[in-house]
């Protein structure tokens, strides 16, 4: 976690600018005016994940998250940040086994076989997106809980859980 005073914000905001691909204008302007806002005391901006296709089976993949809050008397903002950069390969084919059904003398004997086929392998986008960005957001918390933003992280099955999990919190 980092303090910045007021008036070396720009000179942070540029530092993050450069050192992530992912904070362009658009999210920059976001940043400020949710810095420069009177009605918020801490927030959270989520880098939408980019996806840079080196060649067809590998990918480079940036996510990032920034937590930041003003000081009780707005002097200074405290920032913690977390940027990640991961290489994804994928193979072109993935091997799927289907059942089928054979017969000799006009059906009198039957029997299955499993025979291999391949597949063409799905694309990053998509549902394996999904996945992956939830994968970066976990690593996120895990890494703003080292730092010692946050208390822990509560990990659950899935979201029908989380409720659950949430009221059962000391």
């Amino acid at each position: 976690m980092e303090e910045v005073p007021v008036e070396d914000l720009e000179k942070f905001l540029d530092y993050l600018q450069n050192a992530f691909d992912g904070i362009d204008q658009k999210m920059r302007r976001k940043m400020e005016g949710a810095l420069f806002g009177n009605s918020w005391k801490n927030t959270i901006q989520e880098i939408d994940p980019m996806i840079e296709e080196v060649d067809p089976y590998r990918h480079e993949c940036k996510y990032g998250v920034v937590a930041f809050a003003k000081s009780s008397a707005k002097k200074s903002f405290d920032f913690a940040y977390c940027l990640f950069k991961m290489d994804i390969k994928i193979k072109p084919w993935r091997i799927e086994w289907i059942k089928k059904e054979k017969s000799l003398l006009f059906g009198l004997f039957k029997w299955e076989t499993v025979e291999p086929i391949k597949c063409k392998a799905e694309s990053v986008r998509g549902k394996n997106m999904k996945k992956i960005t939830n994968f970066f957001r976990y690593k996120a918390l895990e890494e703003f809980c080292q730092q010692g933003v946050i208390d822990r992280v509560n990990e659950v099955a899935s979201l029908e859980n989380a409720t659950d999990d949430i009221d059962n919190v000391n």
